[in-house]
């Protein structure tokens, strides 16, 4: 814990994002071979019916591997699998970080995006993790690059530039996402949010909650109108002093409840990531750190 609070903020970006990562193909477990295995419960062909997604899907990619070679899908599997990790380990690490980054990316869009049918939230947010991994400098800080090739820090203007664009990024999602709930009536009338609490392929305390009659349905409008709320009002961070930054505490305490509620454990601790990342690590901005300079 202390090596990654000691980390400056790009290094933590690219240290926290390959963690991520590492946690995403982890958490499938034995399942991964029941979802894309040929072999398995699922079927490669059927899955791409319909999906023409720009990236083969991982079964695709098993059944042309194995028809290129003469090596069993089994022995493919661990192959796609000790690829990934060892990807995540040179992001980590910062060992090319640039070319480890973008076949990072390309692997895990097969693995967890172009089955669509299998992705979610989280798949496609730590797919843009990603993605500011390959756009930010991150190989420039704390990294075996930056021994190797004695790369220069970067000046704190584009530093701070860096996090404004996932802090925008961030915004336009909260708040089209908060749209799209208050557009509708389900968020107003709390059934929304019910239904969301009580999905039976999710391990949720709530499910114990309501059967002891302790969840009553009447705040359920209210969170309803509060999650919608918060995040159409998120888009406020991007003007307001930091000392108003509280605000980010409230879609903090947002993913909390809902991994603990709903069980969606990677989803919450990726968009808790990425909060933290874009308004706690970043410098403060030039333009307020020039109006107390003034002062």
């Amino acid at each position: 814990m202390y090596f990654f609070i000691a980390l400056t903020p790009l290094a933590r970006f690219r240290v926290g994002t390959a963690i991520l990562l590492i946690l995403a193909l982890s958490s499938l477990g034995n399942d991964f071979n029941t979802l894309y295995a040929p072999s398995g419960a699922l079927n490669p062909s059927l899955l791409a019916l319909g999906n023409k997604p720009a990236l083969p899907a991982i079964g695709q990619l098993f059944v042309y591997l194995h028809q290129c070679s003469a090596w069993s899908y089994e022995s493919l599997i661990l192959l796609i699998q000790g690829i990934y990790y060892f990807l995540c380990l040179a992001l980590l690490f910062g060992a090319f970080t640039k070319p480890a980054t973008l076949l990072l990316l390309a692997l895990h869009n097969s693995i967890f995006i172009s089955t669509v049918s299998l992705a979610y939230g989280a798949d496609y947010f730590c797919q843009i993790a990603l993605f500011y991994c390959l756009l930010f400098p991150v190989q420039r800080y704390q990294s075996l690059d930056a021994r190797w090739f004695h790369y220069s820090p970067i000046s704190e203007h584009r530093l701070h530039r860096c996090f404004t664009i996932l802090r925008i990024h961030l915004a336009l999602v909260y708040f089209f996402g908060g749209l799209g709930k208050a557009l509708g009536p389900t968020w107003w009338n709390g059934q929304a949010l019910w239904k969301a609490l009580h999905l039976p392929f999710f391990y949720q305390p709530a499910h114990w909650i309501a059967g002891h009659g302790l969840w009553p349905v009447s705040i359920m409008p209210i969170l309803g109108i509060l999650v919608w709320g918060v995040e159409l009002c998120y888009p406020l961070l991007l003007v307001a002093p930091r000392k108003y930054h509280t605000a980010v505490w409230a879609i903090i305490l947002l993913h909390v409840g809902i991994g603990l509620f709903m069980g969606l454990l990677l989803f919450s601790l990726t968009m808790i990531f990425l909060n933290v990342a874009a308004w706690f690590w970043a410098p403060v901005p030039i333009i307020h750190h020039t109006r107390n300079h003034s002062k």
